[in-house]
């Protein structure tokens, strides 16, 4: 009883953690990455502010665009929140932890590509075709060094949750390997190509 209800108290924290901090994250990132090129770049919490900003417009709907257009933001927003829950952040062991599944987080973040190219593609114009092309062929190359690192892991710890591979990690079960360093580089390539777009 106690186990379930610390579980789900680290949850919560967890959840407020992912969706509080991740603007704040994104405001250390593009500063840093605006202090490597020699410029001063925007404030840390700009993002907050530009989120704010973003809330209070209206939506626009192209002519050409159909019913379902309205429905692909949400989409987007529910696969990557989901995955956001269904990571550990700072706790293993979270009410989310048997759902946690590699190949479940793969098709969340695929569906979440889709909906956002289903989006682009469906405003009719030249501009969104090609953003929803640029993205599919980011896609292309992310999913498959993704796919190949998820599997390594999973093949090392036998297991195909995320709690699991990081409590095989923590308590010195996974030593040291050359598959390791290859699966360090795939993940270097994904966040390469994820953030520097």
């Amino acid at each position: 009883m106690l186990h379930a209800l610390l579980a789900v108290i680290a949850t919560l924290i967890h959840t407020a953690l992912m969706f509080g901090l991740a603007p704040l994250l994104i405001g250390i990132v593009t500063k840093a990455r605006a202090r490597l090129l020699g410029r001063t770049g925007p404030p840390f919490l700009q993002p907050y502010r530009d989120l704010a900003k973003l809330l209070r417009k209206t939506a626009l709907i192209p002519d050409t665009a159909t019913q379902f257009y309205k429905i692909w933001p949400y989409i987007t927003l529910s696969a990557t929140a989901v995955t956001a829950l269904l990571v550990p952040s700072f706790s293993f062991g979270l009410i989310t932890a048997p759902l946690s599944d590699f190949i479940t987080l793969i098709g969340l973040f695929a569906a979440a590509r889709g909906a956002t190219m289903l989006a682009g593609l469906e405003t009719g114009f030249g501009f969104g075709g090609a953003g929803a092309a640029r993205d599919a062929l980011f896609s292309l190359f992310t999913e498959a060094a993704l796919l190949v690192l998820v599997l390594t892991f999973v093949m090392l710890a036998h297991t195909p949750t995320v709690d699991g591979i990081g409590t095989q990690f923590r308590d010195g079960h996974i030593g040291l390997s050359v598959s390791l360093g290859f699966a360090f580089a795939a993940m270097l390539c994904v966040a390469l190509t994820e953030t520097g777009r």
